[in-house]
């Protein structure tokens, strides 16, 4: 979840985690000061590993790019020039000398106005710093896309006094108080003495984010100003923001070295910012498959670049303990990243079983015996299971390795035949036992494996599979398998005299029309008749003809274990 504040006159913050308008009232001196602000959440943002990102791409909408390798040159398509007043090139984060820019007091880079750096929403910034300060010196100011002095104006980023990155819009009201600005901040402090990448996007007011280190941080919005952008006909710096009204102090100045500086006037994607983050390449975990010996216990560590590890068996840390063979799964966090992994574990076993390849037997159920404990495929664990099923089972060591297979045949089964067989009264039921069985003799006196019977009852078969005698039992129902159908005119008149002056209701059961009831529904949903189907309807409803017209019947009911729901229309005529 994303915890969004609102920082009110540099003492106070509210913290807030749901959407909706929010009003806030605090004094400014002897004013009384009150403003709203809608709070939205943001979606979640997926991250894909997987990136075609190039240098190329980072082209698109870019408004300047200084590499700081011993110059103030611009390296967009724009060609910009900015002046160094006082920094000096330094080593980058790679130790490559003059490759980097570093900066302290009353040191900057300017570089002359251009039109096209009045940008308003939405704009993103990349850059890496080197901080030299604690955030309480507040020697942090890192960039000012429209520098002017005691008036915020433009874009602008820098390190506060609490160590944590602001990024502020100002709208040039005249005055360097928090009703001059908008900002967006980290709410943890960013470290000193090493390099940080550092990534913020702005789509619009109240809906950014700023990742540190390639990872989205938490961040929350300051300022009691507008998120208006104003412009002034100033250049823009870098080393330098507006943080105090005296010109000169060191606290408008970065005390530290930039490397890699980006602007655009866009939003640039997640796979973007972790190119920017050291041409980023997530590592693989490297784990070699390996072979135990029962009862070992081996530790495998993964390096602990990977944070946050969780192994498959619910084993947490950078270091896995395994006594088992199998299949396992490890995945660690590399920054903010997931990466994981499979491998496996052999076990070496000393103790194999020697059993019998097949167990033949009349019995239905047979007990299956080890000379010592063993893990049964079904699960069991102990020395004998009881199978009731012919067919295959394996045993295990406690290590989990196969040590033996046997096959047992029950040749007794009785597990042929169903229990019931159900016909209708007009049809026969066919059945037959499998070839392998011999000497087959059914209770009516029929014998061999097939067997056809056309009339209910119980019946028994008695059978031989390898000098193995097999008695089953089974029972033979006939049922009602006759569907109800319905039948009637679609048009009758209560005044004919020639037979047609009733509405009925017929069927090819009887018994159907007993068990169901007819409804019968004017154009308006009225119900005008409701009898059984058996009963006619002359025409009348509460003792008066209906009018003419069509009318819905509805006849409903069951039978048996079957519903009857069946509508139809018909017609009154005078």
């Amino acid at each position: 979840m994303k915890y969004i504040s609102f920082f009110i006159y540099l003492s106070s913050v509210g913290i807030f985690t749901t959407e909706a308008i929010h009003q806030v009232e605090a004094t400014y001196g002897c004013d009384s000061v009150c403003f709203e602000s809608m709070i939205l959440k943001e979606p979640n943002v997926v991250i894909d590993c997987d990136t075609d990102i190039t240098a190329d791409d980072l082209n698109n909408d870019l408004i300047v790019h200084f590499d700081f390798d011993g110059d103030a040159r611009d390296n967009s398509p724009f060609m910009s020039q900015g002046s160094i007043s006082g920094a000096d090139a330094t080593d980058d984060r790679f130790g490559t000398a003059n490759s980097a820019m570093n900066f302290t007091s009353n040191e900057e880079i300017t570089i002359p106005k251009e039109d096209r750096f009045e940008i308003i929403f939405p704009f993103s910034i990349s850059f890496w710093a080197y901080f030299e300060t604690s955030g309480a010196l507040n020697q942090g100011g890192i960039f000012s896309s429209n520098f002017s002095q005691d008036d915020y104006s433009g874009i602008i980023v820098n390190r506060n006094e609490n160590g944590q990155i602001s990024c502020q819009v100002g709208n040039g009201t005249g005055s360097i108080s928090p009703a001059s600005t908008k900002s967006m901040v980290t709410v943890d402090e960013i470290p000193k003495d090493k390099w940080t990448h550092i990534a913020i996007r702005l789509n619009g007011p109240n809906s950014g984010d700023i990742f540190i280190d390639g990872c989205e941080v938490p961040t929350f919005y300051g300022g009691s100003g507008v998120w208006n952008i104003v412009y002034r006909n100033v250049p823009m710096k870098i080393g330098r923001t507006d943080t105090s009204s005296d010109i000169n102090v060191s606290e408008n100045y970065l005390h530290g070295s930039l490397d890699d500086f980006y602007f655009w006037n866009r939003i640039i994607s997640e796979d973007e910012i972790l190119y920017l983050y050291d041409r980023f390449e997530v590592p693989e975990i490297n784990i070699a498959d390996a072979t135990i010996d029962c009862g070992e216990l081996i530790s495998i560590e993964i390096p602990s670049i990977f944070t946050n590890v969780v192994w498959s068996d619910d084993q947490v840390g950078n270091i896995g303990a395994f006594s088992t063979g199998g299949f396992y799964s490890v995945q660690g966090l590399y920054n903010c990243i997931p990466v994981c992994t499979d491998f496996f574990i052999s076990v070496d076993s000393e103790m194999p079983l020697d059993l019998q390849d097949t167990i033949q037997t009349c019995d239905t159920l047979y007990t299956l015996e080890s000379p010592f404990d063993v893990l049964w495929d079904d699960g069991t664990f102990g020395r004998q299971i009881e199978v009731d099923e012919s067919g295959s089972y394996k045993l295990f060591n406690i290590c989990g390795v196969e040590i033996g297979e046997v096959f047992v045949d029950l040749l007794s089964d009785s597990d042929n035949l169903k229990d019931t067989y159900s016909i209708c009264s007009d049809e026969r039921v066919s059945i037959a036992l499998p070839d392998i069985y011999d000497d087959v003799s059914w209770s009516n006196g029929t014998t061999g494996n097939g067997f056809t019977i056309s009339e209910e009852g119980s019946y028994t078969v008695e059978y031989s599979n390898k000098g193995c005698q097999t008695l089953e039992t089974f029972t033979v129902e006939v049922q009602r398998c006759e569907v109800c159908e319905f039948y009637t005119a679609n048009i009758f008149n209560p005044n004919s005299s020639s037979g047609n002056a009733i509405f009925q209701i017929k069927s090819n059961n009887p018994e159907c029309l007993e068990n169901s009831v007819v409804s019968i529904f004017d154009r308006w949903g009225n119900n005008v008749f409701k009898e059984k189907s058996n009963i006619p309807w002359d025409g009348l409803s509460n003792g008066k003809p209906v009018l003419e017209g069509v009318y819905v019947f509805h006849i409903s009911g069951s039978i048996d274990d079957d519903i009857i729901s069946q509508y139809g229309n018909v017609t009154v005529i005078y």
